[in-house]
């Protein structure tokens, strides 16, 4: 199988820190908004790519940390090479 797989979700999916749901690496925090009872964290991936995160509540995330995200493989999506939707 030599196609190319792209994970895709949804920014309010993906968990910061914990111990839920299955361990998407660590990402590097470039700029933290807060914004009501949400904080939006702008970061990179370690393969460089940027990735949107919004968590509920407000979370005390310093710019230029190092963070482990999570994510609950329920609330993922799956594409293959053609952008066509893996659905189980």
């Amino acid at each position: 199988s030599g196609m190319p797989v792209t994970f895709g979700v949804r920014p309010e999916h993906i968990i910061v820190g914990g111990e839920d749901g299955i361990s998407l690496g660590e990402v590097s925090v470039q700029l933290v908004e807060h914004l009501g009872g949400t904080t939006v964290i702008y970061a990179t991936t370690a393969g460089g790519e940027n990735l949107t995160i919004m968590a509920d509540g407000q979370h005390m995330i310093e710019n230029g940390t190092v963070i482990p995200i999570r994510v609950n493989p329920a609330l993922c999506h799956a594409f293959d090479g053609n952008g066509q939707s893996l659905r189980a």
